[in-house]
């Protein structure tokens, strides 16, 4: 099931939502204003690295106003290594 960002083009208000269907809501869950809602693009949560090489969580937050503030990449220890 994919999590899905969404914006209303009437208040402003940005949510995510877990989506079981491709359908989009109607209505905007903080003004119900309908036929306002839009999709917006986001990135999803990747993980990398092997045993041998860090892993890393990346995740991104469409809200944020510069760059810096977009993307937080934090390194995850692996169960092994606590």
């Amino acid at each position: 099931m994919p999590m899905r960002n969404y914006k209303c083009g009437y208040c402003g208000h940005i949510w995510e939502e877990l989506r079981r269907d491709q359908s989009d809501p109607s209505a905007c869950e903080f003004c119900n204003k309908e036929g306002q809602v839009e999709r917006q693009l986001s990135a999803p949560a990747i993980r990398t690295g092997s045993p041998k090489i860090p892993h890393f969580d990346v995740a991104v937050n469409p809200s944020a106003k510069t760059k810096e503030e977009r993307f937080t990449v934090t390194e995850r220890k692996l169960e092994k290594d606590k």
